[in-house]
């Protein structure tokens, strides 16, 4: 029973690492920093359970199932308690926060770390422990105890892959992370109870299995586990700094989804247990030089890694090609994000899976498997904590996706090395090849590196590859990419991969984040100009400005052209400061306005702890699918930005139209109603992208004074680069609000950091289409379009004149079933005619 149920330990201990990093996003940012702390937190205590069995666990006195049950039973009651610890703990940051330690970068570091570390770190140690504990039971099996250990950690492995696969995939998205814990908590506690049940001192002597190996002689066995605890330290290093780098190269074809980070989580997870359990079996029927078979597969593991730095260059047109050829279904796409990430990193991860059984296999009959296990398992994950480290603050920064790659394999060529010199004792022969083939691999991995073709690969192609006819397929694709377009700035930042590109004969300067297309100097104009304005516009007397996401900067510098104090810009990801600069010539230059200070912040960690209140905080952020982002569209997002509001102040969302069901948007917009009593919905972009407006006071459009606020010189020639010169202007692009927020958002299912209900559904939606549906959702199908808008306009013209005003300003916007319908529901026969006149004209503003 011991491999069902340490297969039952992966799952589950997976689910939690899933579950804990997303609530811990929730308090503590999403911040490479924050992000970092978890990883580390959950894998330190990993080590240090291990070192904890490795010197206790045999004087324990317990049966080692009945010691697993207990270690098992111990975690289940501790993760029962990390929600109400969390509850707890957030409102301490926040007194934290207000008392000055957010002005000290590391000491307020550190205080997270230390509230981590108090929430998972008790359950994270004792998870440690279950491997070194059941080591003492493996020998039983077999006289090997790589073969032994090994078949335990595949087991485990392969659980993991389970686990992540339930959680992605089946659990989070059905039953919300609150429920998830519940059920995960309810198993691990059963895996307890039945290893409890099992581990009793008779079941334990009954066994039939061969007697665990005797002991060496201590000297030589604490220099050979010394030397490969270094090793495989090293090996855990590298495999973290590979993952890393595999993570941010896969993105940048198969997107920032949550489906698409699980889908690499799994390829990974499963290559290692794959390798593992082939190890296992291999050693077990001894079979293999156990010293020669580890320089090997560390070589062939490095061989793998450099070949991934071609291989992701290769997928965009894997992609692509699977595009135009299969046109899979949203869940045939799932499918194709595995096996894309398996291509990259299984072979890679298999080779790397023998390490672990191989080096206790080196290490020979031992006085205590526990003990050996322990140091070494602990050895091995201080590593993966150097490598998950270095791989996120120093290689990807610095040395790009692809250079990060052969870095690495050259690094795990150098311990096939070391291993072939001092570790291969009995085969000479079979040494000397060993160490020739790790030599080879170092210098091939580097005289042949790849380069990094920029455009192609930040061509974000899980997003464009629709915009091509699929008659022109791939080539089409790859001709847009490299025709008229250049490469200005690119940084593979902390979080995210950040490019600039140039497309000359358009006059457009664009951004992109992940391959996502984030900002433009013109096709994206509109939006990024509107939310600087609209909210500032509809608040009486702006004074203090909050901008979630820096992006082109353009927001920024639209909201700078009014007459305010001060405006305070939150971004996640540093390299974006960068990109904004290089926007100066449209953004007015704006990082360098006295008025403007940065805050490198996750925004829910901002508005969470920062006691600052605002007039006006307009939050840009990316699309609600992209893991950064998506917790900044739900309710409890938007009932903690009411609270950074002063009274009567404006809150203004970006949100898209397309890849974006009636249902998905009305489920956003019920939980931006559930904050705010008085909403607006503005379109831009020709129905491209929307802005919601919130606030506490009943929001109109005041003709009047927008008229005279909109001739202020700077917002004037501001508004005039998008042809907004007046308040009809404004009100042509508004969609609806007032009473007809709730007729629309009726019945909508919540979107909520617990359930993620928008985050998991939109990935699967990229390829629908949607803004024809959103449109007529917001607007009401048919009905006189200045039935809901009427009574939100304060000082407007008379009604006919109103109409024909919208008419005209419909049709500019290519709105065209709008102004159809409110000419239908024209009482007035000549007006009709006038209106039909415009019409049909299709009369256009000059660009």
């Amino acid at each position: 029973m011991i491999l069902p149920l340490f297969f039952g330990s992966g799952a589950v201990g997976l689910v939690y690492q899933i579950v804990w990093l997303r609530e811990l996003t929730l308090v503590f940012g999403a911040t490479a920093y924050a992000s970092s702390a978890v990883l580390a937190t959950f894998m330190g205590g990993l080590a240090l359970g291990s070192l904890w069995a490795a010197r206790r666990a045999d004087a324990w006195g317990l049966a080692p199932l009945r010691a697993y049950g207990a270690l098992e039973l111990g975690i289940a009651g501790y993760a029962s308690l990390i929600p109400l610890l969390l509850s707890r703990m957030t409102p301490l940051l926040g007194l934290a926060w207000r008392a000055g330690a957010s002005e000290h970068f590391v000491l307020f570091g550190l205080l997270k770390l230390a509230a981590i570390a108090v929430l998972i770190l008790p359950a994270t140690t004792l998870m440690g422990a279950t491997l070194p504990v059941l080591a003492r039971s493996a020998g039983r099996w077999s006289k090997s105890l790589g073969g032994s250990v090994g078949a335990l950690y595949a087991a485990n492995t392969f659980g993991a892959v389970l686990g992540t696969l339930l959680s992605a995939f089946a659990l989070l998205p059905t039953l919300g992370m609150r429920r998830t814990l519940g059920i995960t908590v309810s198993v691990n506690a059963a895996i307890g109870l039945a290893a409890w049940a099992l581990g009793s001192r008779a079941l334990e002597r009954s066994g039939t299995g061969p007697a665990p190996p005797r002991a060496v002689e201590e000297p030589r066995q604490r220099s050979r586990l010394r030397t490969l605890a270094l090793i495989f330290a090293g090996s855990g290093f590298a495999a973290m700094v590979i993952e890393v780098a595999w993570t941010r190269g896969l993105a940048l074809t198969l997107g920032s989804s949550v489906y698409a980070y699980a889908a690499m989580l799994t390829a990974f997870l499963l290559g290692l247990a794959g390798g593992a359990a082939a190890a296992a079996r291999v050693i077990a029927r001894r079979r293999v030089n156990p010293a020669v078979a580890l320089s090997v597969a560390l070589s062939l593991a490095a061989v793998a890694t450099a070949a991934t730095a071609h291989v992701l260059q290769w997928l965009p047109r894997a992609f692509g090609e699977i595009y135009f050829r299969f046109k899979p279904s949203p869940d045939g796409w799932l499918l194709v994000e595995v096996v894309l990430a398996l291509v990259v990193m299984f072979p890679a991860t298999f080779a790397l899976g023998w390490v672990f059984p191989l080096v206790l296999e080196i290490l020979g009959p031992v006085r205590s498997a526990t003990a050996a296990v322990g140091r070494a398992y602990a050895a091995n994950t201080f590593g993966t904590i150097g490598g998950a480290l270095t791989g996120g603050f120093v290689a990807i920064p610095l040395l790009g996706v692809s250079d990060s790659l052969v870095t690495t394999a050259v690094v795990q060529g150098l311990l096939a090395l070391v291993v072939a010199a001092v570790l291969v004792e009995a085969s000479p022969k079979a040494g000397r090849a060993a160490a020739v083939l790790a030599a080879a691999v170092m210098v091939a991995s580097v005289v042949a590196r790849p380069s990094w073709d920029l455009l192609l690969m930040n061509s974000g192609v899980y997003m464009k590859i629709q915009d091509i006819d699929p008659k022109d397929g791939w080539k089409g694709y790859l001709a847009r990419v490299k025709t008229d377009n250049q490469a200005v700035y690119a940084k593979d930042g902390l979080t995210a991969s950040v490019f600039v590109g140039i497309q000359p004969s358009l006059d457009n300067l664009y951004l992109t984040v992940n391959g996502k297309t984030d900002a433009s100097s013109r096709l994206d104009t509109e939006t990024q100009i509107v939310a600087g304005h609209l909210p500032l516009l509809l608040h009486p007397d702006p004074k203090d400005i909050l901008i979630v996401g820096l992006a082109s900067g353009m927001t920024v510098g639209s909201a700078a052209r009014h007459p305010v104090d001060r405006i305070r810009v939150v971004e996640v990801e540093p390299a974006m400061v960068g990109a904004a600069r290089c926007f100066s010539s449209v953004n007015y230059g704006v990082l360098d306005d006295p008025r403007v200070t940065l805050s490198l912040n996750d925004a829910r960690n901002e508005l969470q702890f920062n006691s600052a209140t605002y007039d006006v905080i307009v939050s840009e952020p990316s699309n609600p699918w992209m893991t950064v982002a998506s917790n900044l569209f739900t309710e409890d997002f938007f009932r903690i930005a009411r609270t950074r509001l002063r009274p009567g102040g404006v809150f203004g969302q970006w949100i898209q139209m397309y890849c974006l069901t009636p249902e998905y948007l009305r489920s956003v917009l019920a939980a931006f109603r559930a904050s705010f009593p008085s909403v607006l919905v503005f379109e831009t972009g020709n129905g491209v992208d929307l802005i919601m407006l919130g606030s506490d006071r009943p929001l109109r459009l005041d003709f009047d004074a927008l008229r005279t606020r909109m001739s202020e010189f700077q917002v004037m020639t501001d508004l005039s680069r998008v042809r907004i010169r007046g308040p009809e202007d404004l009100a042509g692009m508004l969609q609806t609000g007032g009473d007809d927020i709730d007729r629309i958002t009726a019945g909508a299912h919540p979107n909520t950091d617990d359930n993620g209900y928008v985050e998991f559904a939109a990935p699967k939606l990229l390829y629908a289409e949607t803004i024809d549906p959103n449109l007529a959702m917001l607007q009401g199908n048919g009905r006189d379009p200045l039935t809901p808008l009427r009574p939100l306009f304060v000082n407007s013209p008379d009604d006919g004149d109103l109409r024909l005003g919208l008419v005209v300003r419909w049709v500019r916007r290519d709105d065209r079933p709008r102004a159809k319908t409110a000419i239908e529901h024209s009482p007035d026969p000549a007006l009709r005619d006038r209106a039909n006149e415009i019409l049909a004209a299709r009369r256009q503003t000059p660009p």
